[in-house]
């Protein structure tokens, strides 16, 4: 018998994402057809102000790698990750807008003020850890740590938190097609943050084996967090694949699909 191996991202799909639902705290949200939030159980319109939402909004704003670009007075966004791009779009359409990104801050647009958050480290993505991280200093002087996931990378990680309720939602989203990742955060003490300023800048003049530093220091940042819920966007089949798959398996020919995903995510009949 024949068989094709077939890589899922990119090439069966746009690889253009589109924000579809999210889960926060437990509640899972939808983007209606004219990209507002709703409540996916009713439709409704979701409460844009309630603050478990906003601080969500606000953790999809801030943790990425997306940097703004400005042309005739229009403000645009690029990113290596289309996943992170969407991110950013869906919360900007939910009121949290990412303006501005530099060496030393991240600029939000909320309720019509802009917020300033200082940028004190990134711990970036890795096919190691699957996550990235973000330390940042918030307008009231807290120190915050966002991070953003596969599955089972983030939630191994966190200790409080809607833990079993998001993967359960994230096991709903996989099922229904859709790429996932999953949210979660800690406040850090003066002191604490104190020893992981030590720990990054050792990483960042390590001259030998600096890579095993950064694991070895990341996993001791990364740890006891908050699971504030996961996200689900959509990576549309380019036109045609279904029905070429459909007359394939009718052909006897078996094909394999290769994803970076959950098992349940790539739609094929």
């Amino acid at each position: 018998s024949s068989g094709i191996n077939a890589e899922y991202g990119g090439t069966l799909t746009e690889n253009e994402l589109v924000f579809r639902k999210c889960s926060v705290e437990g509640v899972k949200y939808a983007s209606s057809t004219d990209g507002t939030l709703v409540l996916e159980a009713d439709q409704t319109p979701a409460d844009l102000n309630d603050r478990v939402l906003k601080d969500f909004m606000i953790a999809m704003s801030l943790c990425h790698s997306v940097f703004t670009t400005e042309y005739q007075g229009v403000l645009n966004y690029e990113a290596s990750s289309p996943d992170e791009k969407a991110l950013v779009e869906a919360a900007a359409m939910c009121g949290v807008k990412f303006m501005f990104s530099s060496r030393n801050s991240r600029k939000i647009k909320l309720d019509g003020h802009l917020d300033r958050y200082e940028f004190l480290h990134i711990l970036p993505f890795d096919n190691t850890r699957k996550r990235m991280s973000i330390i940042l200093r918030d307008p009231s002087g807290k120190v915050l740590l966002l991070c953003k996931g596969a599955e089972s990378s983030v939630l191994e990680i966190c200790e409080t938190g809607c833990i079993d309720v998001t993967r359960q939602h994230v096991d709903d989203y996989a099922a229904e097609g859709l790429r996932t990742l999953v949210f979660a955060m800690r406040e850090i003490s003066e002191e604490d943050y104190a020893k992981v300023d030590e720990l990054m800048l050792d990483c960042l003049n390590a001259i030998n084996d600096r890579e095993a530093k950064e694991q070895l220091a990341f996993k001791s940042i990364e740890d006891k967090l908050c699971c504030i819920g996961a996200t689900g966007v959509e990576d549309r089949l380019q036109d045609g694949v279904l029905e070429t798959i459909s007359a394939l398996k009718e052909g006897g020919v078996k094909l394999w699909v290769l994803t970076g995903d959950a098992g349940a995510t790539p739609p094929i009949p």
